[in-house]
C-alpha cells in the first residue's frame, strides 16, 4: 500500500503543491508590478524634487546677490545724502558770510551798532536756518559798543559747526532736513 499511497498521492499533492506555488508567484509578481510603478513614481518625484531644490537654490542665490546689492546702494545712498547735507551745509554758511558782509553797509569791515538791527533781521530770513536772537544779543554784549569788526561776528558763526557748544546756546542751527526736502 505504501507504493500506491506513495504514487497517487504524491502526484496529486505535488500537483496541489505546484499550483499553490504558481498562485504564490503570480501574487507576488503582481506585487512586484506594483512596486515597480511605485519605484517610478518615486524616481520621477525625486527627479521633480532635484529640479525644485535647483531652482530654489537659484532663486536663493540670487536673492544673497540681490540682498548684497541692495546693502551696497543703501550704503552709497547714505554717503550721497551726506556729501549733500555737507553741500548744504556749506552753502548755509555762505549765505551767512554774504549776510554778515551785505550788513556793513559803509563798507568799514565793521557792523556798527546801527548796522546790527538790519543784519539780525537778515539772518532771521536765512532759509535753513533757525536764528537765536537771544543768543546773538549775549555774544554781542561781549564785544566793543562802538562797533564790532566783521571777524568777530565770522567768529560767531563758528559755533554751527562746534560740537562742543550746547544746544540751548547756539545762536545758529542748520536744519539740512528742510532744505534737503526743498531740494
Amino acid at each position: 500500500m505504501g507504493f500506491l499511497y506513495d504514487t497517487c498521492i504524491a502526484p496529486c499533492c505535488l500537483h496541489r503543491t505546484l499550483n499553490e506555488v504558481r498562485e504564490e508567484v503570480n501574487r507576488l509578481q503582481e506585487e512586484n508590478d506594483k512596486l515597480k510603478v511605485q519605484n517610478e513614481r518615486l524616481e520621477e518625484n525625486t527627479k521633480k524634487l532635484k529640479e525644485v531644490e535647483g531652482k530654489l537654490e537659484e532663486i536663493s542665490i540670487l536673492q544673497g546677490q540681490n540682498v548684497d546689492v541692495l546693502v551696497e546702494q543703501v550704503r552709497e545712498f547714505k554717503s550721497i545724502q551726506e556729501q549733500v547735507k555737507e553741500n548744504l551745509e556749506a552753502k548755509v554758511m555762505q549765505n551767512l558770510i554774504s549776510v554778515v558782509f551785505s550788513a556793513d553797509s559803509d563798507g568799514d569791515f565793521k557792523i556798527d551798532p546801527e548796522e546790527v538791527e538790519g543784519l539780525k533781521l537778515r539772518l532771521k530770513t536765512i532759509e535753513g536756518v533757525d536764528f537765536s536772537e537771544e543768543n546773538f544779543e549775549k555774544a554781542l554784549k561781549s564785544a566793543s559798543k562802538d562797533g564790532y569788526d566783521i571777524q568777530a561776528f565770522l567768529d560767531v558763526m563758528k559755533n554751527l559747526f562746534d560740537e562742543e557748544v550746547a544746544e540751548e546756546d547756539n545762536i545758529f542751527t542748520i536744519k539740512t532736513e528742510a532744505l534737503m526736502e526743498k531740494k
